[in-house]
């Protein structure tokens, strides 16, 4: 079964280069460690904020197969590995103040549903 979660946050607009190099430096750290993070696939999307021309409105999503193993690995990367630790740090200083997020929503996907075209 897959699953995903995914998460909103807001950028300054101004931010947007260093946001871009902030989560490609996480991102390349968790694909030289894949024994810290469960997950087959991840990808982050962004869009203008339409209630505020000076941010922009981040998402990433996360797929996997085992929820439990997938949150475990976050909470155990952050909270046991210095350098995983830190790149959270870095991108909670690039979140808007006021505008944390609230957490992960989960969804589970109707795979009977799924479209794919092999193009």
């Amino acid at each position: 079964m897959t699953q995903m979660d995914s998460m909103k946050f807001r950028i300054a607009k101004g931010d947007h280069e260093k946001a871009l190099r902030a989560f490609t430096k996480i991102l390349d750290y968790q694909r030289a460690h894949p024994e810290l993070f469960v997950y087959t696939r991840t990808r982050t999307f962004f869009m203008d904020a339409q209630d505020n021309p000076e941010q922009e409105i981040w998402m990433f999503i996360d797929e996997y197969e085992d929820r439990k193993a997938y949150w475990e690995s976050l909470q155990n990367a952050r909270k046991n590995d210095p350098i995983s630790a830190e790149n959270y740090r870095a991108f909670m200083q690039l979140v808007v103040p006021g505008t944390v997020p609230k957490g992960h929503e989960v969804w589970t996907e109707l795979e009977e549903l799924r479209v794919e075209f092999d193009r």
